[in-house]
């Protein structure tokens, strides 16, 4: 009988023991999938693209990027001449990426278990994108810090369009890029939209639709309205045009419709 009792005691114990061990990983399924808590998560996915993207962590080879494949934390993306992409973050905010363009993943963080600990940080290098704000501008705008080699930029819920204008020189043998100019509009207006562009450490205030900020180096900010050749530009940016693009339209950069 001391046998039988014996050997029932060790089953149990050898139960409880695999129960504990499969308890973190439960615990980590059940979380929710829209969290990213943790540095090596993934701050979103590539959800479209045309052509080729590609990725780059600091110090780090290129990876080329295909349809779903997750952005992480640090990642420098990268599109050719005829190349499109659309990032689509865990707080549901859009970054569109337009030809031959150049962009990094500063910052981002969202855990709906902790708001504190919402952030998200963008770095333009070169090139057209189209951003659309998501959860974490809804939580505070302030979470979110945009830049460009010229400018900070600033948005409070709406949709925005970039262009960073550069160009290629060696500098004792080095290469070395030089912007000449950046244009960032508003183009979707909502209540209590704002699009506050900071050059020069003086800010200028975007609220109407097509209401652009026109920057060059060293001299001040000129705000005005988009011209239509603009605004076909800057349909050159999404793989599924806007309500807002002119279209059909001829193609003033690479990777038309």
């Amino acid at each position: 009988m001391n046998r039988y009792l014996l050997m029932s005691a060790t089953v149990c114990l050898l139960c409880f023991s695999a129960l504990s061990a499969l308890a973190p990983a439960a615990e980590n399924a059940a979380s929710p999938a829209g969290d990213v808590a943790d540095s090596h998560a993934p701050a979103g996915v590539l959800a479209d693209l045309r052509g080729v993207v590609s990725a780059r962590q600091d110090g780090g080879d290129p990876r080329t990027l295909a349809k779903d494949a997750p952005v992480f934390v640090s990642d420098t993306l990268a599109t050719g001449p005829a190349d499109k992409g659309k990032v689509v973050f865990a707080d549901d905010s859009v970054l569109e990426i337009g030809p031959d363009s150049e962009v990094r993943i500063a910052e981002f963080a969202y855990d709906t278990t902790d708001r504190d600990n919402f952030r998200q940080g963008i770095h333009m290098a070169k090139g057209l994108f189209r951003y659309a704000t998501g959860k974490i501008v809804a939580h505070d705008p302030d979470r979110l810090h945009i830049e460009s080699p010229l400018a900070s930029i600033g948005i409070r819920g709406t949709t925005t369009d970039h262009l960073i204008q550069v160009r290629e020189e060696i500098t004792d043998g080095k290469p070395e890029r030089i912007v000449e100019t950046e244009l960032h509009a508003l183009r979707q207006s909502k209540s209590k939209t704002e699009v506050v562009v900071t050059h020069l450490s003086k800010p200028v205030s975007l609220k109407k639709e097509d209401a652009a900020a026109s920057l060059v180096p060293k001299k001040p900010t000129v705000t005005r309205t988009l011209t239509e050749a603009e605004k076909k530009v800057f349909a050159e940016i999404p793989l599924s045009p806007a309500p807002f693009d002119p279209r059909p339209g001829s193609s003033l950069l690479g990777g038309g419709q």
